[in-house]
């Protein structure tokens, strides 16, 4: 049994189309555009003859004379069947625009067209595929169309309901937002818990065992420094330089590292994300 969702690429004469869906395949198998001049692939890569692909053959004769009501035996009923089917497929998608006009003006424009516009030769089934999704799309505008002048009569409404809003209602009273004041660095400031030492110069000190918890350190020097068993627990690091630094036994959970990420709880000398 075939999957229905399938998707073929389509090669005659070294000129490769597609993926196409398993249906719309079939459905040129059973109209004869797809043949054995054909080469029929699920990847592009492996081609196969038709004759090659029984199971695709069974769904197309399985589309054209499958019935639950008639005997297996009954030929005449099949070869109508199939007959009827290929009318089906090979109908014409897009909406005919001549179907309103009287017979006689059919007459004269079957008469007035040229043969050059008559379908008289098999599509491509790149130029069926564009038809058949024009068409869908053409019934789509005309929906729109239909609801868009509900849709202006809706936004004219909005419009003027914000207008009497504006005119006729008190004005609110605007909320006073205090602004964050940014402490500034203070670089001469001795090593304690949360002090401020963004973009300071720290690079040889010596920081064994100090108290950096919650400390701001932004884009701090620290190249060379010691700062071993240094408690560092949720201190910012972003931007840090950290070059040949000694972080051994150094506490950083939860500290912003100088990548931005914050570091596990339980991180000891290395942040772990």
């Amino acid at each position: 049994m075939t999957e229905p969702y399938r998707l073929w690429y389509v090669r005659r004469d070294e000129q490769m189309q597609g993926p196409f869906p398993e249906a719309l395949i079939c459905r040129y198998i059973a109209l004869g555009r797809i043949g054995e001049r054909h080469e029929l692939s699920l990847d592009g890569h492996y081609w196969r003859k038709l004759h090659e692909l029984p199971e695709l053959i069974e769904t197309t004769r399985g589309l054209l004379y499958a019935t639950d009501e008639v005997s297996a035996d009954d030929v005449d009923w099949k070869m109508e069947r199939a007959k009827a089917a290929l009318r089906w497929l090979d109908d014409r998608k897009s909406p005919d625009p001549r179907k309103e006009e009287d017979e006689e003006r059919r007459s004269e424009k079957n008469i007035e067209r040229s043969g050059s516009d008559r379908r008289t030769t098999a599509e491509s089934v790149d130029v069926h595929v564009y038809r058949e999704n024009r068409a869908m799309f053409e019934s789509w505008s005309r929906l729109r169309q239909a609801h868009f002048g509900w849709a202006v009569v809706f936004v004219l409404a909005c419009a003027l309901l914000v207008l009497v809003a504006a005119i006729f209602m008190q004005p609110v009273r605007p909320v006073k937002v205090g602004l964050q004041i940014v402490r500034e660095a203070n670089c001469t400031a001795p090593a304690a818990k949360e002090v401020n030492w963004s973009g300071c110069d720290k690079n040889g000190e010596l920081l064994v065992g100090a108290d950096l918890r919650g400390a701001a350190l932004r884009g701090t020097r620290f190249n060379h420094a010691r700062l071993r068993y240094a408690d560092l627990t949720q201190a910012n690091l972003t931007q840090a330089e950290l070059a040949d630094a000694d972080l051994t036994g150094a506490k950083l959970g939860g500290a912003v590292w100088v990548d931005g990420q914050v570091c596990a709880a339980d991180a000891v000398t290395v942040c772990k994300k």
